[in-house]
Parts: C-alpha cells; structure tokens; sequence
C-alpha cells in the first residue's frame, strides 16, 4: 500500500505538470518526464523536407508536433525524443492492468486521505534496507 500511495502521487504529479523528481515505471526510477505538446503544425512532404533541420530543434526544444502530408493525406508525425520517450511510458503503463489496478487502489486510497509524505516514504524505506 505505501508503494500505491508513493506511485500514485508521482502519477498524479506527473499529469499535473508539477515538478516531481522521480517517477516510477516497471520499477525503475528514474527522472520524471513532463513533455507536453503544446500546438501542432501540417506541411507538406516538400516543406518539410526543406525546413527538416529547424523542425527537429523546434520539435526538441518547444514540444511541437508535425503532421506531415502527401497528396493532402496525412503520413507522418514528426515528434521530438522526449514526448515519444514520454507517449511509450504512458502506454507501457496503460497496458499493465496490474500497475493501472494499484494505480486505481493508490487513488483510492488519496481520496480517503490516506496517504505518506515523501520524507514519510524514505524513511520507510530506509528502515527497510538497513534491516
């Protein structure tokens, strides 16, 4: 349970774009990462092709995304590492329904009010690894 609580708040952190310092996937830890996609642009192949290496630092560094079209159809999306690193996180979560089901369990458990601060949750674990 204080694992759910600890990984709950993480999440919640993590969705609300607060700084948070660490968030867990598959178990490991790791720095929490707040990509957001703020807008996304169209151009053409051809357009794209001609502004290729300003669209990469835009998409790196200010979150856009670039629809990318050939004969007006939509055919690639060009995306910055971190928000693609960030969209594979989600989904690895999304898809464990085990995780999603202590996710659900640790919100639960916030809603009522139970839950440990972070000095709470080192301290406790902590205790654990000098036992």
């Amino acid at each position: 349970m204080l694992f759910c609580r600890f990984i709950s708040e993480n999440l919640t952190a993590y969705l609300n774009q607060q700084d948070s310092s660490l968030f867990l996937t598959k178990g490991r830890r790791r720095p929490a990462r707040l990509a957001r996609i703020l807008y996304m642009s169209t151009l053409s192949v051809a357009d794209a092709r001609a502004q290729f290496s300003k669209l990469v630092e835009s998409a790196a560094s200010t979150h856009e995304r670039f629809d990318v079209t050939r004969n007006g159809d939509r055919v690639a999306v060009l995306m910055g590492a971190d928000d693609y690193d960030a969209l594979l996180d989600t989904l690895d979560v999304l898809s464990d329904s085990e995780a999603m089901a202590d996710l659900r369990e640790a919100q639960e458990s916030l809603a009522r009010g139970e839950s440990f601060s972070e000095a709470e949750v080192r301290a406790a674990v902590k205790r654990r690894l000098s036992a």
